[in-house]
Order: C-alpha cells, then structure tokens, then sequence
C-alpha cells in the first residue's frame, strides 16, 4: 500500500498531510499537486518524513545544496524525542531500531537517503515521532541538523466488550463472586479509560448497597468511577458480588454497561448494544426466606372458566408436581427439623411427623395428632380461646386467658377434663409447645392472618387414606393429617385483632377459606373456641418471632383508630418502593412480595403534583366485567395499561397482602394506597369454593377478605408479578 493510499483511507481523520520529501500534498485522496518547494540554503538539510509502520522502514533524505565538486561527508545519528506526552515519541530499539554512520556525497551529488528499520506491531497507538540528527559535516555547513520522522499507525482502533462468567441468576446470600470482563479485541499502546454505567430502571439493584464491584487490586468501584485498561493489557477482570443486606426487597435487576469517556473516545470503540451490557437478577433470599412468598390458591377453574380468573396463573397452574404438594404447594414432613424427615408418600399411621416445612414460604407448622389421644393438647380437635396479652397486636382486648382450672393448675386445662369444659388458651399453649420443644425447635407462636391464609387451599382434594374423610377442609391432609372430621366449626386462630370491633380476633375458616372475626372475650359465644396451628420461623430468621417487639415503621390509616393505635402496622410505608412506571410514584412495589401494585383504584387518575388519586372516573364491575376489564386494560396501545400487559386482578391471598388491620373505614395504609374508598369492596380473581356464585372480596370497612355476589358491583386494583 503507497502511503498515498493509506492516507486516502485515514482521510476522515487527515485533512491534509504534507509530504515533503515526495513534493506531493495528500488533498481529499491525492487529487492534486502542490507548487514546488521553496529553495533551500546553501549546505547540507536533513529533511521530514513519514511513513506508514508496517512497511517496515522509515527513510529521512539528507539534501546537499548546491553539489561540490568534491566529496562532501557528514555523520548521523537517530536521536529519541523528550516531551511531556510519551505516547507520541518513537521509543528508539522498540519503535524503531537506533542508527548512525556516515554519509558521503560524491562530487556531483545532491541526496543521501538514511533508512531506519521500522519495528512494526499489532498494537493501536498514537502516530509517533523520531529524530535524525546530522553533524561533524566535512566539505559544507550543516544548515538543518534534525529533522523529525513520523510513524504512521496502521492497527485499527480496538473495540471494547463486556461479558459476564455466568448470567444465572444471582442469589443475593451466595457470596462467591461472578466475574466481569472488560476485553478489548487488540492490544493499545494507550492507558484506555472506560466508564461501567449502572442501570436506572424500576427494579434496579444499587451499587455498594445490593451489590459491589471490585478491580483487580481489591478497590471498589464507585458509581462513575473511571475503570482503565493498562497499555500492553487486552483486558481488566473484575469481581461482582451480591451484598446480603438481610432486608425484605423485590428481585432486583444488575443492568451494566461500557461506556466512553470523552477524552479518550477517538481512541476505543465499543461493541454492539448486546456486546457491551450484561443483566443479571439478584434474587432476594429474604423475601423468601422470611415467609413472605405467597402460596398460590390451589383453586380450579370456575364454571365460567374466565381467561383472567385466579386458577390460570401461579403455581396451582404452573406446578403439576403432586408428590410433595397439591396444587402448586410444596412440603417436606419432619419428624425433627431439620434433621428427621419423613416421606412425603407416608401415612401418619405408620410414621408420625411433628412438624411440616412449607418450601415455598420456608415457615414450619405444626403437625396434629390423632384425635383419640384424649389428654393430649395437641390432638387435632382440641380447641383454645384466644388470648394475647401483647398490647402491640391485641388492640387492647386480650382475650380470655385459661379457665375452669383443676388442682394443677393451668397444665389441667389443656390436658385433663372434658373437651367442651376445659379450654386453655392460644397463648397458654404456644408455651406447651416450646416447652417440649415441639419438633426439636422452639419459637412456636401464632401464626398472622397472611401466614395461616398461606395454608389454605381451595382446590378440590381427593379422598386419602389415613382417617380422612371430610374432603372439604381446605388444606392438604396428605401433609396436615388429624383435623378434627366432624365439626361445623372450622376456624382457626391467628394473631390479629380486628381494628373495627376490638372485641374480636381475625380467624381462617377453613370449610371455605374466608375471614372471620370471631368475639375473643365471650366464653359462652359460639365460636369463642377455636383451633390452633403453630408457625415457627426460626428456621429462616436468627431473630425467630417477631410477635413480641414493639414495630418500629407506621401504617398511615385514612380514619383515625384508638383501637389500632394497640395493633402491628402490616403495612408500613417503608415496606414498599414507590416506583414511576408509566408516571411519577404512581405505582408501588411491595418488597415483601415483589408485586407491583396500581396505587389507584382502575379508572381513577394519579395526581403526581398532589400525590392522590382523581375518584370522578373510577370504574366498578360485575366479577366477571372485572375479568374482562383486566383483558381490555392489558390490551391497550402502547404495550397496554402503565406500560405493561401482564396486569391481573389479585388472588385473595395477593389482594390480602395488602389489607392493613390496624385501619378501618378502608383498611389500607393511605399513604401508599391513597383515596381507597372507605366502605366499598375490591374484587378478587378468586371464586368462593363453596358458592361458585360468589367471588372473595377486599371489605375495606372490615378489612377482611368474604366472600360477595358476582353480581355485586365492586372496584378494581391491579397487580403484576414483579419476581418469578
């Protein structure tokens, strides 16, 4: 290739390059000549040069003007420049190889060329620059003693990638690194400066609070911080690590990608969009590993069969596995935990377990026995007042404490006497429970209303072996054996008071699934006497019960509540992230969860100046209008309703996530969900099992998910899954 040539191809980079010792001008690819040079001194000159690196030399012409008569000798030398940018100076026996010797013109002769050998490389580099030096003339003066040379670079500018070892998702508790590397697909003669930038969308992870990055020499990355690829060096390896900060957050994305800094951006290239980012997810143990994953509901198709209806999303559609769990559940028996398990195809009747692990959520329940063991406490119709003297959760009711005592006392009264006369306490025995170190763990406590809900599964469950004969309670007796067959009265105990009537604790029934609020003051009500299932979550959480502290995060209620002011936000604000997702904080993601919710009801309009929701055009439906409501809001232009198309009603467990029981009039916490209608109701996706004309509901003035005609007109909030 002529340097002609070579400087026609650069010409976006050369505007003009003077030639001086080919008398031509290289203008707009060597379309003209330039006007001779101007006459030089009499004596000798060395004259400036270039060429390109690969022709393996570079020549600089010694001119003697005018010629002698007789011979004219001078010496040369090549001489390395000094200056303060060493990435334009010729380093000599590296860039070139150093030469000196002695020129002789004959009589007659006016030009000597000195041919310096080029050491040419596949390195990127600035063009560089040597000197030939002329002296110790014999015959004539030295008028020009240096001239510099310039070698032209011809390797391409290198092109910068990123790429991770591995883009399986990442746990966040698993601390061995994942490795970055930054490559470059040629070596430079440059220090080339690159940028890492951190992604900015809804669900992004944090640098230094979800995750670090770390240079070769152990040194953090900041957020901006320049990363700089040594010269000689094709690549910077860098470790990435999750950071387990033990907090209840949504999966959130690692979003990187190259970047140029502006000094040096005529000196690297980047590769394609796909070839300079890399995604990767934090899974969050935390969220899971504290109970908060929600159980799917186990529900079949409705008659109606709905396209948007609970039972075509989540496990119980997506999970087909019955071994370990109808419906999309998963269990693993304990006789011990964790130490003792039990087959999950086992009868209770040939080995007994204690205990159940719920692999979802990671909560351990306890296991009751057989109902024939009348002085057992735990035997599965045993019933318990409810009694909670912690004035953080019991609204300053706390229920009746142990009654009808014998001559020993409490123990008599959940061990002795007759089943209907003698009834201890919920309290009174959660104590038994640790006491024997129920299962091999202590820790055993109430469980809350979104935890037992976690159990119930309203699907169909066929007829097992093993004493089971009431298909109807709904909950998995392969795994829950001993359930009491013959009452009417199926509700079970959790931990909550209800907000609207103090006097009475929330309860699950489990003929049905819904709510009750059962009076926990009157001995002789009907339902005073309910059952018990223990949860532990000692297994997942150093800190074991949270039932007994003091909360230390607010729920903000719309109607001021003596009677909450004595009962546990479930809510509180900083449980979510308010989050701009087609507008400005107009929806929240809930970080126990990892849903994203509407923040207004549908049809209702975000304010993002005022922070409120804009009621005059709020929209209520008929159950099945609603389901149809989700399919048009999900079909809507612009990848459909706030961005998305994957909305859907909530399931009852989903919609009950978000009920706060501390609050009355519309049971949510105002300042994430603000403007919920006070006395109204809010649909569910999920049919009533034991009336297909009925669908679950929100009650915003109870605060308890019931059941409501299909043919009721009720509001609408949205959901969408965040983490799979």
């Amino acid at each position: 290739m002529s340097i002609c040539q070579y400087l026609e191809k650069r010409s976006s980079m050369l505007n003009a390059i003077v030639i001086t010792s080919l008398c031509f001008v290289v203008v707009a690819g060597c379309s003209r000549r330039p006007p001779p040079p101007p006459p030089l001194d009499p004596g000798l000159h060395v004259l400036e040069t270039s060429a390109i690196e690969d022709n393996g030399s570079i020549r600089f012409t010694v001119r003697l003007e005018p010629s002698r008569d007789e011979a004219v000798t001078v010496q040369y030398e090549t001489v390395q420049l000094a200056g303060s940018d060493p990435n334009v100076i010729a380093v000599q026996n590296n860039d070139y190889t150093a030469d000196a010797g002695l020129l002789t013109f004959q009589p007659g002769e006016i030009s000597k060329v000195v041919s310096v050998p080029v050491n040419g490389d596949a390195v990127y580099e600035y063009d560089e620059k040597l000197s030939l030096r002329i002296f110790g003339a014999e015959g004539a003066n030295v008028v020009t003693s240096r001239a510099d040379g310039t070698i032209i670079n011809d390797d391409a500018i290198p092109v910068a990638t990123l790429a991770i070892d591995t883009v399986v998702d990442l746990v966040e508790s698993d601390l061995s690194a994942r490795t970055l590397t930054v490559q470059m697909d040629s070596l430079s003669a440059l220090d080339t400066p690159l940028v890492i930038k951190h992604g900015t969308d809804v669900l992004k992870a944090v640098l230094n609070i979800d995750y670090s990055i770390t240079d070769p020499y152990g040194n953090k990355l900041l957020d901006g911080a320049v990363l700089t690829i040594p010269a000689g060096e094709s690549q910077v390896v860098l470790s990435l690590n999750s950071i387990d900060d033990g907090d209840k957050e949504a999966d959130e994305n690692i979003s990187l990608e190259l970047g140029l800094v502006a000094s040096a951006s005529n000196d690297i290239r980047l590769g394609s969009p796909s070839e300079r980012k890399v995604t990767i997810k934090i899974i969050d143990e935390d969220l899971r590993l504290h109970g908060i994953v929600l159980n799917d509901t186990g529900i079949d198709l409705s008659p109606t069969n709905a396209v948007e209806e609970d039972a075509v999303f989540g496990f119980d559609a997506t999970d087909a596995d019955s071994t370990d769990g109808q419906r999309g559940f998963k269990f693993t028996k304990y006789a011990s935990y964790p130490d003792v398990t039990v087959a999950a195809a086992t009868e209770y009747a040939t080995t007994a377990w204690n205990c159940v692990k719920d692999e979802r959520t990671g909560l351990l329940w306890e296991v009751k026995q057989d109902t024939s063991v009348t002085e057992n406490p735990r035997r599965g119709n045993r019933k318990f007042y409810w009694y909670f003297d912690n004035i953080f959760s019991n609204a300053q009711q706390s229920g009746l404490s142990n009654l009808n005592q014998g001559v020993d006392g409490e123990n008599e009264t959940c061990t002795g006497g007759s089943l209907h006369t003698s009834t201890c306490s919920s309290t009174y025995y959660a104590s038994i429970a640790n006491d024997i170190a129920l299962c091999g763990m202590t820790g055993w406590r109430l469980p809350t209303t979104d935890e037992l809900r976690g159990l119930v599964m309203l699907g169909s469950t066929p007829i097992y072996n093993g004493g089971i004969t009431n298909d109807a309670i709904k909950i998995d007796q392969r795994f829950f054996p001993n359930s009491d067959q013959s009452s009417p009265l199926m509700h079970f105990w959790t931990s909550e008071s209800s907000a609207s009537e103090p006097v009475k604790a929330v309860a699950i029934d489990f003929l049905n699934g819904q709510d009750i609020a059962v009076n926990k003051t009157d001995a002789t009500a009907a339902r005073s006497r309910g059952y018990v299932r223990l949860v532990n979550d000692k297994a997942i959480t150093q800190a074991g019960s949270h039932q007994g502290a003091e909360p230390t995060a607010a729920a903000i209620c719309d109607v001021p509540n003596q009677a909450g002011n004595y009962m546990r936000a479930q809510t509180a604000t900083d449980r979510f992230t308010f989050a701009d997702f087609g507008g400005t904080k107009n929806v929240v993601i809930d970080n126990m969860t990892g849903l994203m919710w509407d923040r207004c009801p549908l049809g209702s309009s975000w304010d993002s100046v005022a922070g409120s929701c804009d009621n005059t055009n709020i929209i209520s439906k008929v159950w099945s209008e609603a389901l149809d409501q989700v399919s048009i809001q999900n079909a809507l232009p612009s990848a459909g309703y706030l961005g998305a198309s994957n909305w859907h009603l909530p399931d009852m467990k989903q919609l009950s996530s978000i009920v706060e029981r501390k609050c009355v009039g519309s049971s949510v916490n105002k300042e994430v969900f603000p403007d919920t209608p006070a006395g109204a109701g809010f649909w569910s996706s999920t049919y009533f099992p034991t009336d297909t004309a009925k669908a679950f509901e929100h009650s915003t003035s109870s605060g308890l998910i019931e059941p409501a005609a299909k043919t009721d007109l009720r509001y609408m909030r949205l959901v969408r899954e965040t983490t799979p």
